[in-house]
This record gives C-alpha cells, structure tokens and sequence, in this order.
C-alpha cells in the first residue's frame, strides 16, 4: 500500500491486532475499535480510539479497510460450555456489529478483511487425507472450531446483500518470538519435556507472524477478496515439529502422550487442537505471486536464534 489507507481494526487489542497496528501504523491512518478506550489510547498512542458503542455514529464512507480480528481467544485449557459460548458469542456478535455498520451507507470502496480459521475445512483424518485450498467444497462437521469458523463465515458473506467487497482470512496457528502459542510450545523443548502427542501425525499447520502481517498488507494492496488460506506452504506433523523444537536446542526427544492421556488432561480442546489439526496449503496467495519468508518451521527457528 503506497498510499495512506484509512484503517478500522476491530480486535486490535489481542497479539495479532497489536504487530497488525504497528506494522501498519507509520504509513496509514488507523482507527481502533475495541471494549476499553482507556486501554487501547495505551497500546495506540496518536491512533483514534473507538467503542463498539461508539461505531453505528460512525460513517463507513470514512473507511478504506476494515479488518476485524475481534474474538475471545481459543487457548482455554477446558472448553466448557460457558467457554465455547463465549468463543462462538464474541465473535458472531463483532462481526455481526461490523456488518451492520458497514452495510447502513455502503461505501463501493470499502475493502473488509475478517479472521477465520482453518478449522472451516474440519479436521484432519489419516483414513482420508485432503490437503485443503481454498477451492475445497466445504462440508459440514461436527467438530466445535467448525462451528465457530462457519457461524464466524456466514456473518461475512452477509456484505454480498450490500455489495461490499470481502476477504476471509483462515488463519493457521500463528508463531512469533514476542507471544502467542510459540513460547508455550519452546518451554517443553528448552526442558526436554517435548512430546509426541497420541500417534504424532496430525499436521501442524502454522504461518510465522512476519508473513501473515505481509500476508495481509498483500491482500488489501492486491486487492484479493473471497477465502484465503494464511497458512505456511510446508505443514510438519506433530512429531516432526516437536522434533524440530527438540534439535533446535540440542535437546533429547523421547516423551510420548497416548491419546487417551491428551483426552483425559484436556477433553474437547485437546482432541479438535492438540490430536487432530488442520491440513491445508496457501493457493490462492502462491497463485497471486506472494513469496513467503519462511517455508519451513527448521528456516523459521534459524530466524529466532
């Protein structure tokens, strides 16, 4: 983007919205939306600070993107029924808030970007393996994080009424040195407590932080709209991730956690997160001619040493 782009970002506040801001913010104009003025003017000193109560008085013609990452987080330890609420909730009301503002005055220009996970595709089974792209006929499962991505999908694809432009990001598990799920997952290798998890082969699909922020800058300079896979090229399986993370730091791998362990310590969330994952490639941003930085977890963990 090599013009200044009036920027919404809903969600701006988690691990993502936060490097997204910063990445962005000394070449556009950036308005945050979240729950807490108080705590976004801290995050985003000289950004514009918005309330969800605030947004309907807003105009959308105001706005050249808006980018809503907004969603209570995954990473509970137990999904209870209060927590996959909360999970499901707060993401379909966000994006139900965000459409409606966007629809009322709809702006031709308006490009809208919306998180989703891989997990749209369902998760992945050994008897029948199916590399996803974007393309992939999407079918209905059983598992929760299908769900959340299809209820989270179908309140996007609501601008179609309107004629408003979107994009919908499926993201895989994003790895950074400053946070998310890569420093939870580098503490049992630095102890030699890493582990081959029931029988090690579900993939392990991941985007290093760098590329998904170049990711998204692509896709609104780019102009690309419809489903999007931000996923790395090279999924490893579990055991070979945990492997890698092993070697990295000259550290002994021999841990293995049956499956019926993982399910006992962690019930649903370790079954659809921990047992099964998503396989999927990148199509639609190799077709556009987007190069990634890192193809491999072994590149990626070279990056960080």
């Amino acid at each position: 983007m090599g013009v200044n782009v009036k920027l919404l970002i809903a969600g701006a506040s988690g691990f993502i919205g936060q490097q997204l801001v910063h990445y962005w913010q000394q070449k556009h104009t950036i308005s945050v939306l979240g729950r807490d003025t108080k705590k976004l003017a801290r995050l985003f000193p000289g950004n514009k600070a918005i309330t969800w109560a605030e947004l309907p008085a807003l105009n959308p013609m105001d706005f050249d993107v808006v980018v809503n990452l907004a969603g209570e987080t995954i990473n509970h330890f137990f999904w209870t029924e209060a927590v996959k609420q909360k999970i499901l909730q707060s993401r379909m009301q966000a994006t139900q808030a965000l459409v409606a503002f966007c629809c009322k005055k709809p702006n031709p220009q308006l490009h809208f970007l919306n998180a989703s996970a891989l997990s749209i595709y369902g998760l992945y089974t050994a008897a029948l393996p199916i590399t996803n792209a974007e393309k992939t006929c999407i079918t209905q499962h059983a598992e929760f994080l299908y769900q959340v991505a299809s209820v989270w999908e179908r309140e996007v694809e609501k601008l179609t009424t309107c004629q408003i432009s979107f994009t919908i990001m499926r993201f895989a598990v994003v790895l950074a040195k400053e946070g998310g799920a890569l420093p939870k997952l580098l503490l049992p290798a630095k102890l030699a407590l890493a582990a081959r998890l029931g029988n090690g082969q579900q993939p392990f699909a991941w985007i290093a932080l760098e590329d998904l922020l170049n990711a998204i800058d692509w896709l609104v300079t780019k102009k690309m709209f419809g489903a999007v896979n931000m996923v790395a090229p090279t999924l490893p399986t579990q055991d070979a991730f945990s492997k890698c993370l092993s070697e990295h730091y000259h550290k002994p791998y021999f841990l293995r956690l049956p499956a019926s362990l993982v399910r006992l310590l962690s019930k649903q969330m370790a079954t659809e997160i921990l047992l099964k994952g998503q396989d999927a490639k990148p199509q639609a941003l190799l077709e556009s001619g987007f190069c990634f930085q890192f193809n491999t977890i072994a590149e990626y963990l070279k990056h960080l040493s």
